[in-house]
């Protein structure tokens, strides 16, 4: 389109379609405009206004506080943009602290992380896809907490599978030191819904894991630290995972005799 040669008129019309955007609250295209606006007509005090708000919408406080600065002495309404002016300040001392309070909390998490890492490398448990800050285990349905340290122990989320029913189940906090006994004895102090022949209970399991090999067997008595830490144990997506069946069932018997 052709621009008009009367900068009045071209002032007017970027003013107009900032007008526009900033009601539909496209606010860089209105900041856009108002610049614009201010390029033919320096002292198109609408524009300026208009300005002052889209750059408190974007977050430009400094900008804002400088156009709030000018109106004060040009407009007769010293107070209102005085106002302004504040509140902008006040929001840019908000942003700030929040932004503070968030490098601290990812310096903080970092740092945690770290200490897991250093952890899970001076007991020589071998890891596999498994980026700590950042963990999505293909088991777990909802949100649960990863991998932790609790005055220098480590506690995980560890996964029971149960291939007879085609059931997963969670263990949120499993301490390092502690049993399977002690842990499953929880998992199993009340029959679970699927178990409708009631074949799961501490008595009647046997535990395993794979490697890449073949299965292997795990005592109720062990810890779980005792068995991560195996030169044939991989901790996959951070999430230690074992295989729970009934006793000498058939389900138990094909997953012994698969090749």
């Amino acid at each position: 389109a052709k621009k008009c040669a009367d900068k009045h008129i071209n002032a007017t019309l970027y003013n107009n379609r900032a007008a526009a955007h900033f009601r539909l609250k496209n606010y860089r295209s209105c900041y856009n405009d108002c610049k614009l606006a201010l390029e033919m007509d320096s002292q198109y005090t609408k524009a300026l206004v208009r300005l002052a708000d889209a750059c408190m919408e974007l977050e430009l406080f400094d900008e804002c506080i400088a156009h709030c600065k000018m109106l004060e002495g040009t407009t007769g309404k010293a107070k209102e943009f005085r106002e302004m002016a504040q509140k902008a300040l006040k929001k840019k001392n908000e942003k700030s602290r929040d932004e503070r309070k968030t490098i601290f909390r990812r310096k903080k998490m970092e740092s945690a992380v770290t200490s897991v890492e250093n952890a899970i490398l001076e007991r020589g448990i071998t890891m596999r896809n498994s980026d700590l800050a950042n963990v999505e285990n293909p088991l777990i349905g909802g949100p649960v907490s990863g991998v932790h340290l609790e005055d220098g122990k480590l506690v995980w989320p560890v996964v029971l599978l149960y291939p007879e029913y085609s059931m997963t189940e969670v263990i949120q906090n499993f301490h390092e030191d502690s049993t399977f006994q002690e842990q499953l004895g929880e998992v199993f102090a009340e029959r679970p819904e699927w178990d409708v022949e009631r074949k799961y209970n501490l008595n009647s399991i046997r535990i395993y894991y794979e490697d890449d090999s073949k299965p292997h067997e795990v005592k109720l008595k062990s810890t779980l630290k005792s068995v991560i830490c195996r030169k044939t144990y991989v901790v996959e997506a951070a999430t230690p995972a074992f295989i729970i069946f009934a006793k000498d069932s058939d389900a138990e018997r094909r997953f012994l005799n698969e090749d």
